[in-house]
This record gives structure tokens, sequence and C-alpha cells, in this order.
């Protein structure tokens, strides 16, 4: 059993399958992250595999989401270098569960250490997805 796979009963109650778009331009200059690239085909690959097979009894939502929304929508500074984008999206995250008085959010937030910065990547990126897609598609 893989990891995902111990994770099937949380699945079972999923609507949307949000996946960081990773890029990769064989004619940059920088490097592209080939793991996190074939990481993301990986997700895709394994949730595509299980909506086919009809696992959930609802319809799933599944796409590939840019990150660059996230710093666009809530107003990163422009050419930040990855370390100070990493900070800037954490302070971010904070920001969001304080207005909010999610104190289990800054709890989970501050006792990441390291990962915290993904944990804020991945909060970022649903509520950038949360205000551009279903609140604009909402009826």
């Amino acid at each position: 059993m893989n990891y995902l796979d111990s994770l099937e009963n949380l699945f079972l109650s999923i609507d949307f399958i949000l996946i960081e778009k990773q890029y990769h331009n064989p004619r940059a200059n920088k490097k592209s992250n080939m793991d996190a690239i074939i990481n993301a085909e990986f997700v895709y690959a394994y949730f595509f595999q299980k909506i086919h097979k009809g696992i959930y009894i609802k319809p799933v939502f599944m796409m590939y989401y840019p990150s660059k929304y996230k710093t666009e929508m809530w107003g990163a500074p422009k050419k930040q270098t990855k370390y100070q984008r990493k900070k800037w999206a954490s302070e971010a995250c904070k920001e969001i569960f304080s207005h909010r008085k999610d104190e289990q959010g800054l709890k989970e937030l501050n006792t990441k250490g390291t990962k915290a910065d993904d944990m804020s990547d991945c909060v970022l990126m649903w509520q950038t997805f949360i205000c551009s897609y279903l609140l604009k598609n909402k009826k």
C-alpha cells in the first residue's frame, strides 16, 4: 500500500483536487525541478485512475493550478527570490488564519518548522482557487 492509498478514506469526501502546475522550459536559463514535475504527474495519474474506476461516489473536479495565481492575487512583491517568496507565503498564510481566527491553523503552521512554507503554499493556492473560480462561477 502506498501513502496515498493509506489516505483513501479522507479522499472519499473531497470535491476538488488541485495540483500545483510545475513548469518545464528547456530553453529557460532556470533549472526545472524534475522531481516536482514527476510527482505532480504521478499524483494526477493516481487520482485520474481512482476517478475513472468510480471509487468516488460524487463527481470530483481535478485540475492543475498555476502557482503564479497565488502571488498575483495576494499581492506578493514582484521579483522576489525563492527564499523571500517562501517567507512572504508563510506571512500571508498567518494573516489569513489570524483574520479568520483560525487558532488550529496558526498552531499547525507554527509547528511545521521548515515545511511551513509548503503548508502556506497549499493554503494560499486553495484560497486563490476559491476566490477566482468557485466564487466567480457560483450560481
